[in-house]
């Protein structure tokens, strides 16, 4: 994730890039009584990932990876163990941290966020019966004047957010926590309140911290935008991955409120962030290619197959970038064009492969 930052923190912000890992419900980072070669899931990867985070938004920058780097220096070619590692924290994290953090290595639950809204008031709660969070999850307002104030919601407990028209909410602040794989119990109440402010949430939008952008532009059935909103509101976006997200977002929620008298005004303002996509990087499986359906009544046709006359001219060096090409995947074609397009593009790719 690191070596995509420049992408996915545009702004440089320090996030912790926890929103980008993948995870399974199921999944443990150790899984009881399974043959090694089952282990190849999400629990080693993307959960072992999101526990590596918690322990470094716990201990700080600068002590994570001088623990890392003494570690990697002790252990140099000899073997190490999941034991190892996690006692190298042990003097950063304490006693019961460690203890929080061997329960996390067996957990296969998701944690999951309670909902209920009282009058201006929203009551959060987290559940977290496999003990896979060893912090809280904190909530942060943002007020107008740019000043952020945090509250934490440890696991079992609940707190109350009022409503302010001088600020907006926001989850999970330094971007520890993968939120997309919660359970949110009552996520429309959770939108209707984040999003209450439209005039708020505009003004605000641009200094919000990346995830969290990502996260509110999600609740798209909470927002009431015009076409006119989309340029400044994608502009003032800090990471690829939220261009993305806000791409799907708008084109969804424009396929459900465009109609006669203002289609060609919301098809002019996404053809204008289609023709220069985001950072589409390969390990992006999360943007399933039926995600992107809902553009494609936007997509200007010609420019569409103009797009993909470029590729057959010269399959074998295209005048388009792999980014360009992977973001031009994910819109349907005639058969003809497919085969003309994608199957010279294949055969150039089998050719070169040797195969």
């Amino acid at each position: 994730m690191e070596a995509n930052r420049k992408y996915l923190d545009r702004n440089q912000s320090g996030r912790l890039l926890g929103s980008r890992f993948w995870l399974t419900e199921g999944d443990a980072i150790q899984p009881p009584n399974i043959f090694p070669d089952a282990e190849y899931t999400s629990g080693p990867y993307g959960r072992a990932a999101w526990l590596l985070t918690q322990i470094r938004a716990q201990v700080g920058e600068k002590l994570f990876w001088r623990t890392l780097s003494q570690f990697l220096q002790t252990h140099a070619y000899g073997y190490m163990g999941t034991d190892d590692f996690i006692e190298a924290f042990r003097p950063s994290l304490g006693n019961d941290l460690i203890a929080k953090v061997k329960k996390a290595l067996v957990a296969q639950k998701m944690p999951e966020i309670t909902v209920a809204q009282i009058g201006n008031t929203l009551e959060l709660g987290l559940e977290d019966p496999d003990g896979a969070m060893i912090r809280p999850l904190f909530v942060g307002e943002l007020r107008k004047q740019g000043e952020v104030t945090l509250k934490a919601l440890p696991a079992g407990q609940k707190i109350s957010l009022v409503k302010n028209p001088e600020s907006v909410f926001f989850l999970d602040p330094q971007d520890e926590n993968p939120l997309y794989y919660f359970h949110i119990k009552n996520k429309a109440v959770l939108g209707q309140f984040l999003i209450s402010d439209q005039a708020a949430m505009k003004e605000l939008f641009a200094i919000l911290p990346p995830n969290a952008q990502e996260f509110v532009l999600s609740l798209e059935e909470n927002w009431n935008l015009e076409p006119e909103d989309i340029a400044s509101l994608y502009s003032n976006i800090h990471s690829d991955s939220a261009r993305i997200r806000a791409i799907q977002r708008i084109c969804h929620f424009a396929s459900k409120h465009a109609d006669e008298k203002n289609s060609g005004r919301w098809k002019n303002a996404i053809q204008q962030l289609l023709v220069k996509p985001p950072y589409f990087p390969l390990y992006a499986n999360w943007i399933a290619k039926n995600e992107l359906a809902s553009c494609q009544t936007f997509l200007d046709a010609d420019w569409l197959l103009m797009q993909h006359e470029v590729i057959q001219r010269n399959p074998a060096q295209p005048a388009l970038s792999q980014n360009e090409i992977l973001f031009l995947a994910h819109f349907d074609s005639t058969p003809s064009d497919t085969l003309a397009t994608w199957g010279r593009l294949a055969l150039e790719g089998i050719g070169k492969s040797g195969r």
